[in-house]
């Protein structure tokens, strides 16, 4: 799998990076699942992006 990305969109509403191919497919990462498994501490999240004003619910 070269060059075979067609787009590649955040959508905020599910929160997940969505990737389309150009065989069709589509790969789709949850963000929460990937703050989850590596942020291990407020300090850590911050540094992914993930705590802050911009953030909040």
């Amino acid at each position: 799998m070269k060059n075979d990305i067609l787009s590649c969109e955040f959508n905020i509403d599910t929160a997940c990076v969505e990737v389309k191919l150009t065989d069709g497919s589509m790969v789709s990462v949850y963000c929460i699942a990937v703050e989850n498994k590596y942020a291990n501490n407020m300090y850590e999240a911050s540094e992914l992006g993930c705590v802050g004003p911009q953030n909040a619910v």
